[in-house]
């Protein structure tokens, strides 16, 4: 029992080690901080820049073409939407 004593830290020497271990702890953590010399460069890309526009003279109004006759398009066979507006997806359908 009397060879283990040695190893035993009492007065002064207990001390010294909690003031350097504590010394030691401090360093780590002040060595894992991170603290930048220089902000980075911010650059705002949200809206991109201005850019002048053409001098171009608006073309003439073309006149619209005189309206079709109001028939509905032909739906294919098959396709058709169920009652509440909902559509089955079938073989074929891209």
């Amino acid at each position: 029992m009397m060879g283990n004593r040695r190893w035993v830290l009492t007065g002064a020497r207990r001390a010294a080690a909690l003031a350097l271990g504590a010394a030691l702890a401090a360093a780590l953590v002040a060595g894992c901080t991170v603290t930048s010399t220089r902000e980075a460069p911010v650059a705002d890309r949200s809206v991109p820049p201005a850019r002048p526009a053409p001098a171009v003279t608006p073309p003439a109004p073309v006149p619209a073409p005189p309206p079709a006759a109001a028939t509905e398009p032909a739906k294919p066979a098959g396709r058709v939407a169920a009652a509440d507006g909902t559509y089955r997806v079938q073989p074929g359908d891209t």
